[in-house]
């Protein structure tokens, strides 16, 4: 065996020395050359092989091809007749390509050999794996039956060898799972389809790092790209009555979807697997040379565009979580009890105040003035003003004498000091009240006021709740138009 190992790069600078490295240390006779296919990185991938390792044959490429895209450039420029995929953040543990080369000796009908997969705690993450049905899922296995060789409904692209002969049969890898996800287990299916038995090699063990978070800049987009591939390979590769079941249970999980990001993805990836359907299916017959019947064509336009609309629905709803409080009812019932309370009539009436004021101060009036008349009758000298003749002295001090002789001066002052003594009581009577009435009016304004600063910190909050809810859902319709014309 004289095997090409295919490196698809993309912003890879801090993994590719581990993966290089270990590809040149484990690499015996059986290793004809190293191919890295750079696929437009941002960083500083493409120099660092250029400079520090000038036996791999770089490829650069000007946009970013996909994992498909990026491996059939590798294949295409490739020169062994072994064609072997590796992952940038893949460790080749030592005598890797040597089980890989005697895994393919002793089975010539093999067409895809695939890897045992660890983490780098030693934890065994594949052994080969399959598709879940109803829904379309690819599910690693970590288990393997004793023997050198485990049959499996499919390998990961992460690490895997090629026959060039298989190559030549079953075509390139289908560029349109893009950017990843499903392409491998894509192309083990038409192989099985063209005759080739697929299954892991598992003396070939890598290390996957599975590093990469590159998924988190853009959660939308990643969900979008997952569904979109597994809408692709469903499409491709179930029959009607598995793709029935599939629907089915694809409706159910975006009836019940609970994170908005993810409905938002599985409505685009269900939207434009619509539109990309003539040219997918036109791809099914090629790889498989299967006529789809026009029963099968029009289920898959009907069951993608179901999704669409009820992951459009789903997505909607949970955009307007957050548009009021989960405890709404409450809220409103607390604001009305505030708007009622706040509508009953003060304590005091200001206007009934006022006339009781008007009132008293007429009646002391009323009193101040009696007083006045009689201390004029009981003083009549004093009350005269200005000058005072003989004979006006002279008539005062005979009705004086007279008061005094008839008793009358004691009845006279028997009623003043009453008249004082009832002005006096009304006076700390309409004191007393209005001291009363108006800390009823204060104690009532200040109620009032902590009603209304309740009712702004609830408006406020509803508010808060309103804004927040708005901006998912303008998030929600700008997703929709950038990835309607991104």
């Amino acid at each position: 065996m004289r095997a090409s190992v295919i490196i698809p790069v993309w912003n890879g600078a801090d993994l590719l020395p581990g993966c290089l490295d270990a590809v040149r240390q484990q690499a015996g006779d059986e290793l004809r050359e190293i191919i890295c296919v750079d696929n437009a990185s941002k960083d500083a991938s493409a120099a660092l092989i250029a400079e520090r390792y000038p036996e791999v044959r770089l490829l650069r490429q000007p946009v970013n091809l996909g994992f498909a895209g990026g491996v059939n450039a590798g294949i295409d420029a490739a020169r062994g007749d072994v064609l072997v995929l590796l992952n940038q953040d893949c460790i080749a543990q030592p005598g890797w390509l040597t089980a890989l080369g005697r895994a393919l000796e002793a089975h010539p009908n093999l067409g895809v050999a695939g890897c045992a997969i660890s983490r780098p705690d030693g934890t065994v993450d594949h052994v080969g794996a399959e598709i879940q049905r109803p829904k379309g899922y690819g599910r690693h296995l970590a288990q393997a039956t004793a023997g050198q060789l485990a049959e499996a409904d499919f390998v990961t692209g992460a690490a895997m060898a090629i026959p060039r002969p298989a190559r030549e049969a079953i075509g390139p890898l289908d560029e349109g799972f893009y950017p990843g996800y499903y392409e491998d287990a894509d192309y083990c299916y038409r192989a099985r389809h063209r005759g080739f038995s697929v299954a892991c090699a598992l003396e070939a063990r890598v290390v996957h790092l599975a590093r990469s978070v590159a998924w988190q800049e853009d959660t939308i987009r990643h969900h979008t790209d997952q569904c979109l591939a597994r809408y692709r390979f469903v499409a491709k590769h179930f029959d009607g009555p598995e793709t029935e079941a599939f629907f089915a249970a694809e409706l159910q999980d975006v009836e019940e979807e609970e994170y908005l990001d993810r409905a938002t993805g599985r409505a685009i990836a269900a939207r434009d697997v619509l539109r990309l359907l003539p040219d997918l299916l036109q791809r099914r017959h090629l790889d498989l040379d299967e006529p789809l019947p026009a029963a099968h064509r029009r289920q898959l336009q009907v069951g993608f565009a179901r999704v669409w609309r009820r992951g459009q629905a789903t997505a909607a709803r949970l955009a307007q979580i957050g548009l009021v409080p989960s405890d709404a009812e409450q809220w409103q019932a607390e604001a009305r009890r505030l708007r009622e309370a706040l509508a009953q009539p003060l304590p005091v009436d200001p206007a009934t105040l006022a006339a009781e004021d008007t009132a008293g101060e007429a009646e002391l009036r009323r009193l101040e003035e009696r007083e006045y008349e009689l201390l004029r009758r009981l003083y009549p000298a004093g009350f005269g003003g200005g000058s005072v003749t003989r004979r006006e002295q002279i008539g005062h001090r005979l009705r004086r004498l007279w008061h005094v002789l008839t008793g009358l001066d004691q009845v006279l002052q028997a009623e003043l000091q009453a008249i004082r003594a009832e002005r006096m009581a009304r006076m700390r009577h309409a004191e007393r009240l209005h001291r009363g009435q108006l800390v009823r009016l204060l104690q009532a304004h200040q109620a009032r006021m902590h009603l209304i600063e309740s009712l702004g910190q609830q408006n406020e909050q509803l508010w808060h709740y309103h804004e927040e809810g708005l901006e998912r859902r303008l998030k929600l319709l700008e997703t929709l138009i950038d990835y309607d014309h991104g």
